[in-house]
């Protein structure tokens, strides 16, 4: 089990990249501030070579490499779960938070 301290590491060979559809699903629960968090960032950075999801205490952002990124304002209220699920197809992102 993860327990949220410290990161981890692995190879991003065979993750889907230009516009190849992905998914992503996690859970998280705020203890403290999470000022710009990487929940998940691999690649290079260049038009859709790179992928990331960004926490903070405002909101989620996405971004697909070179400058392109969505955003969401959403306040998350420390000690309480949160799901989050981001999807990339057909050169959309769609945000889900808690199913919405």
């Amino acid at each position: 089990m993860f327990d949220g301290e410290g990161y981890i590491s692995f190879s991003d060979s065979g993750l889907p990249e230009d516009t190849s559809a992905r998914s992503f699903s996690f859970w998280f629960k705020r203890t403290s501030s999470i000022d710009d968090n990487v929940v998940i960032n691999y690649g290079v950075d260049a038009i859709r070579k790179r992928f990331g999801i960004f926490l903070a205490d405002t909101g989620l952002t996405v971004g697909i490499g070179g400058g392109y990124s969505v955003s969401i304002t959403h306040a998350f209220a420390a000690n309480r779960w949160y799901n989050i699920v981001v999807i990339y197809a057909d050169g959309f992102i769609n945000l889900c938070v808690d199913g919405g």
